[in-house]
């Protein structure tokens, strides 16, 4: 957990998703999200993803004579209130602790 939070902010690539199946027919219209607007309204504060990014390196435990890969997740969250975003942060793998 150290080593994934003391890597240096180069080493960090965006994480590329699957692409979703391609659809044969007509896609469906989606359910307007009325969730969404309330919360924007109401002005509560709220994290949303903002991307993904993935680290990997090699670690050796101090017992082990062999190297183990080490793939280390880091998300990228902005804090909104409302319309306005008052912080952008990075969670790690910890997920109570941010690393801003």
């Amino acid at each position: 957990m150290a080593e994934a939070k003391s890597t240096d902010e180069e080493m960090y690539h965006q994480l590329v998703g699957r692409a979703e199946r391609t659809i044969k027919t007509r896609p469906r219209a989606k359910a307007r999200r009325v969730k969404d607007d309330v919360v924007r309204a109401r002005r509560f504060k709220v994290l949303r993803s903002a991307g993904e990014d993935v680290c990997e390196f090699s670690y050796r435990p101090r017992a082990c004579k062999t190297d183990h890969r080490v793939v280390a997740p880091r998300k990228d969250l902005s804090v909104e209130r409302g319309e306005e975003v008052l912080f952008r942060c990075f969670r790690a793998n910890d997920p109570l602790e941010l690393i801003i």
